[in-house]
């Protein structure tokens, strides 16, 4: 709700007119039967203001065909500025405007000899221009009949509407007017949201999201680590035959020193150990970053933005470590843009299910 400012004040009005619009009429009935055939018609209006002498007009008179054309919504599109207000003296305007009326006339044409022929009449109530500068309404056009007490009648061929309009370039209070403006925002934000808002926010089934989780924690091969724990268990029973075993008896000769030496050499070492996880290199993280791109799971896409600051720490070269920074921008980036797509109902939420059953 906001205050007009001036430049939205109606221009094509001066300060003492009144504008009076019929835009539109509408019959969902039989307008011929109204009319006793297929006959022109007009529309008249009229206001007992200014006292002296009124105001009143009247529309084009309109063809037959125009509206069988429209099929029963005829576009009228008129306009007519009358004087009407008196800005030095408003009291009894403002008198008048609260019981005042715009009647609105629909007239059957039967040409130059015969005159018109009244088929309906309806009012519009002009108590709003004290505090507002537009009044507008769908108004029910009733028999001529109606002003003797039988308001209840409708026409014969069903009833008609008349989209008619009053206004003035500023309300007789002089005093500002409320205009309500109504829009829809979508509102993105770059910082992604704690990890137990995005959960509770989402709800997927404690299955699906042990799956996820358990899935996206870094695990060694399993054979490097079956061989890794063998390995060691050898070396822990090498060790204690060795502590256990007495030592060998000196010898002085040459020949069993030699041997001895010989046999030493040919001892063989301890086996070798499970091959190190692979640092991060830029083609991984770049296969990585196509990945990030088709996920939708914002769990799994923070548990990935958890993980980096420890990957660039093991990062050898300053190449890795920016190919991982770059990583975790195409993450945050991925997440606003999965909720924007939520929010703005282009994901829904089956969709979005779907997504991380598949992940």
């Amino acid at each position: 709700v906001r205050w007009s400012a001036p430049g939205e004040q109606q221009r094509d009005i001066s300060a003492s007119e009144l504008q009076v619009a019929i835009r539109r009429m509408v019959s969902a009935g039989d307008l011929a039967a109204t009319l006793g055939g297929q006959a022109d018609f007009y529309i008249q209006w009229e206001t007992a203001w200014p006292k002296d002498r009124g105001s009143k007009a009247y529309t084009r008179t309109m063809r037959w065909r125009e509206f069988d054309d429209s099929q029963g919504d005829l576009d009228i599109g008129y306009q007519r500025n009358v004087e009407f207000v008196d800005r030095l003296n408003v009291r009894p305007l403002l008198r008048w405007v609260d019981r005042g009326k715009l009647t609105v006339e629909l007239y059957k044409y039967m040409g130059l000899l015969w005159g018109s022929q009244l088929i309906g009449r309806a009012t519009l109530p002009l108590a709003g221009l004290r505090s507002s500068s537009e009044v507008a309404a769908l108004v029910e056009l009733k028999p001529a009949s109606a002003a003797l007490g039988r308001a209840d009648r409708s026409l014969v061929g069903g009833a008609i509407f008349v989209d008619v309009a009053a206004r003035l370039r500023l309300p007789l209070s002089n005093k500002p007017e409320k205009v309500v403006y109504s829009e829809r925002w979508i509102y993105v934000d770059s910082q992604p949201e704690p990890q137990e808002h995005v959960l509770a926010r989402e709800q997927p089934p404690a299955q699906v999201q042990e799956q996820t989780r358990a899935s996206e924690q870094p695990q060694a091969p399993p054979q490097a680590s079956a061989g890794k724990s063998r390995d060691r268990q050898q070396e822990e029973e090498s060790a204690q035959l060795a502590a256990a075993a007495p030592p060998p008896p000196p010898s002085s000769k040459p020949g069993n020193s030699a041997h001895v030496a010989e046999a030493e050499v040919a001892k063989p070492s301890a086996a070798p150990t499970a091959p190190v996880q692979d640092e991060p290199t830029a083609e991984g993280i770049a296969a990585q970053m196509d990945i990030m791109d088709t996920t939708v799971s914002n769990a799994v896409l923070e548990l990935e933005l958890l993980q980096i600051p420890a990957r660039m720490r093991d990062a050898s070269d300053a190449k890795a470590a920016s190919e991982l920074e770059d990583l975790a921008s195409a993450i945050k980036l991925r997440m606003s843009v999965v909720a924007a797509q939520v929010g703005a109902g282009v994901m829904t939420i089956q969709d979005y299910m779907a997504g991380v059953e598949k992940e």
